[in-house]
């Protein structure tokens, strides 16, 4: 026979015992929208850099135990305040058991940027090659300590190459084998090398307009 569950004033879910056959459980506090275990914010990390990550919750029963996955880039996965130097962006999800059996669970994105994620560099989204000296050519823009340019290739809308260069100084000056390309919108495909040596591909579109 089916149990009746319901709510006291409290927030706890209950089972009636004495009405309905059924297995009686401890009360499990039933959880707000908001997160229950108090974890921080998303953050964004760089290569070296490290944070920790508190379980700091008020829960309906004490602790119990705690697992937190995946293991990768953490200093341990059942422990309640894990150092985190994750390598790459990384979902870790924390799950907490109280002394009840009730279970609870959070997630912190922890996002792992270099220079070459956007800071220290710009990309244009369009361009006018009309020799008036402003917007001229295409090519990333980049800080004196942003990354640097080893390769950048234009395409047409059906794939055909019209630029390449592994010049760092190179820009691509809107011409198709010496002639004024038609206004368009082009792909592109740039490869950079970030401050700390790793390398990094970065595609988009750009528009030429004339």
């Amino acid at each position: 026979e089916d149990c009746t569950n319901g709510i006291d004033d409290n927030g706890n879910g209950l089972v009636d015992c004495e009405e309905s056959p059924c297995f009686c459980v401890a009360p499990c506090r039933v959880l707000p929208l908001e997160s229950p275990l108090g974890l921080p914010m998303d953050t964004i990390l760089r290569p070296g850099e490290s944070i920790r990550m508190p379980v700091d919750a008020t829960l309906g029963g004490l602790i119990g135990s705690v697992v937190w996955s995946p293991t990768e880039g953490l200093s341990c996965t059942q422990c309640l305040q894990p150092e985190v130097s994750a390598q790459d962006t990384t979902l870790y999800v924390a799950e907490v058991t109280d002394l009840n059996g009730c279970l609870y669970a959070d997630s912190i994105w922890v996002y792992v940027v270099t220079t070459c994620d956007g800071a220290g560099f710009l990309i244009p989204n369009a361009f006018t090659p009309n020799d008036d000296g402003y917007n001229d050519t295409f090519a990333p823009v980049f800080a004196e300590d942003g990354p640097q340019l080893t390769e950048l290739r234009i395409y047409n809308r059906w794939g055909q190459l019209l630029f390449s260069t592994k010049d760092p100084d190179a820009a691509w000056d809107g011409t198709q084998n010496g002639k004024p390309a038609h206004p368009d919108v082009y792909a592109y495909i740039i490869r950079l090398k970030c401050p700390d040596g790793t390398p990094q591909t970065l595609t988009g579109q750009v528009t030429l307009i004339r």
